[in-house]
């Protein structure tokens, strides 16, 4: 198993050994989202995908941001400004969800095209407070561990089960436990370059052409515990209710 948070919406994250996990998430997780104060509106990698550029890690609760050529621990709107050559400013979360605008692809009809949305309001996530990615999965579309960089999620673990068996079900680490709601709907950002990985428009045309564009699964937290890498996880199937 291995874990990721990500401090800033659409920023790049950290791979962490453990972590706390509350109702709304990761402990750090989207606490933090690039906005533009002209239009209150958090800037998303689904339309600037020069987010993914830049690393966001938390140490001891400070924000650290990982620029091509330097760590920043202060003046973050100044240096976010400068890379992103547009005025932005760093929000941390404070209950109030943002909305985000981006870009979308419609392959039937060859056209990109504007989308909105809007955070959750306790975390700047899009959905749900937890990703997840099945290892199995990711090989059977012939992908490495490298790759799940793409998809941004928060666990990637190993189950028997193909998702679609997932789905209802309850993941035990231990201490936290956590229900498997749905599968996700990937966008534009999986396409993107960042970090190591090349631009990659085939794999969304491949994943919308197989799999209506899904892979990877939603879940939320029935109970709250702290998860780390080395937990057994054990998975509980929808019909048992398992929620203690």
């Amino acid at each position: 198993m291995r874990l990721f948070r990500y401090p800033v919406k659409s920023l790049l994250g950290e791979e962490v050994a453990d972590v706390d996990v509350s109702f709304e998430g990761f402990d750090g997780d989207r606490l933090f989202a690039v906005v533009d104060p002209v239009t209150g509106y958090a800037l998303s990698a689904k339309g600037e995908p020069r987010l993914l550029q830049i690393g966001a890690t938390l140490v001891d609760g400070e924000l650290g941001l990982i620029f091509p050529d330097e760590v920043v621990r202060d003046n973050y709107d100044e240096k976010l400004t400068n890379f992103l050559r547009r005025p932005v400013r760093l929000r941390r979360n404070t209950g109030t969800s943002l909305r985000f605008r981006g870009l979308e692809i419609d392959f039937e009809k060859g056209v990109v095209f504007e989308k909105t949305g809007e955070t959750r309001e306790t975390r700047f996530h899009d959905s749900m407070p937890i990703h997840l990615i099945n290892l199995r999965t990711l090989e059977k579309m012939g992908l490495s561990i490298d790759e799940a960089a793409r998809f941004r999620p928060n666990i990637v673990f190993s189950a028997e089960q193909n998702d679609e068996g997932l789905v209802g079900g309850y993941l035990d680490t231990g201490e936290a436990l956590l229900k498997i709601v749905k599968p996700t709907r990937r966008c534009i950002v999986i396409t993107h370059q960042q970090k190591n990985l090349s631009r990659n428009l085939d794999l969304l045309r491949t994943l919308r052409a197989n799999s209506e564009g899904r892979f990877g699964l939603y879940a939320t937290v029935v109970k709250p515990g702290k998860i780390s890498v080395d937990a057994r996880l054990r998975f509980y199937p929808a019909e048992t209710h398992h929620t203690t």
